[in-house]
């Protein structure tokens, strides 16, 4: 582990109308992370709040104020208080070192890069299965060379990571209706 073990992470969670059920085992899973310092912010987009957000405690709840998925991914990011934000979305349970991971990827040397994490499909659905080995085979693809290392061009907003600072500097395009993942990661390309 190295040494980003005490700086405040900012979870964020995008969600709209969620199941009770789903959005509780996404909650507990980063409820019970081995990283222990971190903030969850759940950026709503549904038109009336839901009553499961009445009862959960030890969360930022967000009334989402920009349209799109993207928008609640900038929301998220403009109340983060946290050294690194860590997303996912609410229908993803995390592994119980997920944080720990993606943060111990950082350096002080290098913070301007972004982290993605595998997804795996929850359901026994074939064909999102399927769907889903597709999209992971594109992700592993979607990639460049640089000074001997293998990096990823695009980030997988259903889970990714970042430092704060860096971040905000690149930014969701609230605007956008799907792609925010694709899009992000090509102006930080752009930027260097």
């Amino acid at each position: 582990m190295n040494n980003n073990g005490s700086k405040l992470v900012s979870v964020i969670i995008p969600t709209k109308n969620p199941k009770k059920e789903m959005l509780m085992k996404c909650l507990n899973s980063i409820f019970s992370q081995t990283y222990s310092n971190f903030e969850i912010i759940i950026v709503d987009g549904s038109i009336k709040k839901p009553e499961i957000f009445k009862d959960i405690k030890d969360i930022r709840y967000i009334k989402q104020k920009h349209k799109h998925v993207s928008g609640a991914r900038q929301d998220g990011l403009d109340a983060a208080k946290g050294k690194y934000v860590v997303g996912l979305d609410s229908d993803c349970i995390a592994e119980p070192d997920w944080i720990e991971k993606i943060i111990n990827t950082f350096d002080e040397k290098n913070k301007e890069v972004f982290v993605i994490g595998r997804s795996l499909s929850m359901t026994e659905s074939l064909v999102e299965t399927n769907l889903q080995k597709e999209y992971d085979n594109w992700i592993n693809h979607v990639t460049c060379n640089l000074n001997q290392k293998r990096f990823s061009i695009t980030i997988d907003s259903k889970n990714y990571g970042f430092v704060t600072e860096y971040g905000k500097k690149i930014g969701f395009d609230e605007s956008l209706v799907s792609g925010e993942d694709f899009d992000f990661a090509t102006r930080a390309r752009r930027k260097g």
